[in-house]
């Protein structure tokens, strides 16, 4: 599998892994963080009605009005809905009513919710249409129990603010999602493009065309690679070279003994060279032979060096002798 669609397929599992985390996990987490943050808040706003508020309107009864005003109030800036409950579990005032005769009384719900901090999925067919969350706290009056105060949310309520935090989520994913497609991009950039570079690079010198460029723009591990490459291809280049010259010059070499040795033989053969100098041209064509086979001999000495098989054995030697010799080869030509 390419790079490139590993990158991809890890891009794809990321987000894949990131939303599955956020709408499974993330979905129950705000759930009961919503619905914890309600509870507080209506255990708090009950336990405040019923410790001050609540005590002080019910000994004025005159005062009870206003507390339905202020129970409507509260309805309207919180959405909460509020009972006044007395001694007998009938509710007496409510937030969205107002101040009631008896309409709603303990026949028509469970009293035992009233025992309870907390309730949840409470439901009253007569006053509500879905299940509620519950939250109840008896107020004193002359050192006895008068009545409660209750407070309802709507199940479905506390289910919304969950998904609007799922919703607020997902936003910042998408965010992060795009932040991690910039970051895949990057690393793509980074590190994909320079290989795929050294890649058709190589490619190119496999072909032999050692003069392609390899551009690599960033100082790191992948130019050094490439620096490496490049300089490799060098000498490989100027090796090339060197074997072209060195293959040309011993054409050179076998060419001159063979060609005296054909300008001799043919001599000799037609006559041309006098029969009593026949021994000097002989000699001629013996030392070009020994030269052939020298040249042959050193060339088989110069592979076995080339493989570590065989050492240098520097000796000095008498030059003009060679010189000579080779002037007489040339003799007649």
């Amino acid at each position: 599998m390419r790079v490139t669609y590993k990158l991809g397929l890890s891009y794809l599992l990321a987000i894949a892994l990131l939303f599955a985390l956020v709408n499974i996990w993330g979905r129950d987490v705000c759930k009961n963080k919503s619905q914890q943050n309600v509870k507080t808040q209506l255990q708090s706003m009950v336990s405040k009605l019923s410790d001050t508020t609540v005590a002080n309107y019910y000994e004025d009864a005159g005062l009870i009005a206003t507390f339905r005003s202020e129970l409507s109030h509260m309805q309207a800036v919180m959405g909460i809905r509020i009972w006044m409950v007395n001694a007998d579990y009938s509710v007496i005032a409510d937030s969205q009513m107002g101040l009631l005769d008896p309409i709603v009384t303990s026949n028509d719900y469970d009293p035992r919710i009233l025992d309870q901090n907390i309730s949840e999925n409470v439901i009253i067919n007569k006053v509500f249409d879905e299940p509620m969350l519950v939250s109840s706290e008896p107020f004193v009056f002359n050192y006895r129990v008068a009545g409660y105060i209750c407070a309802f949310v709507p199940m479905s309520k506390m289910n919304q603010e969950a998904s609007g935090y799922i919703e607020m989520l997902n936003i910042g994913m998408l965010i992060i999602f795009a932040a991690l497609l910039v970051i895949f991009i990057g690393i793509y950039y980074y590190t994909v493009v320079p290989i795929k570079t050294i890649k058709n690079a190589a490619s190119e010198y496999a072909k032999g065309n050692y003069d392609y460029e390899m551009k690599i723009r960033f100082h790191d591990e992948y130019r050094e690679l490439s620096d490496t490459i490049s300089y490799m291809v060098s000498e490989l280049k100027s090796n090339e070279e060197k074997q072209r010259k060195f293959i040309a010059n011993i054409s050179h070499d076998f060419r001159s003994p063979l060609t005296s040795i054909k300008g001799y033989a043919e001599a000799l053969k037609d006559g041309t060279i006098p029969y009593e100098n026949k021994d000097k041209y002989l000699d001629i064509i013996q030392f070009e032979a020994e030269r052939l086979h020298k040249l042959t001999s050193s060339l088989l000495q110069l592979s076995s060096i080339d493989s570590g098989g065989l050492s240098l054995d520097i000796k000095s030697f008498d030059i003009t002798k060679v010189i000579r010799t080779i002037a007489d080869a040339f003799e007649g030509t």
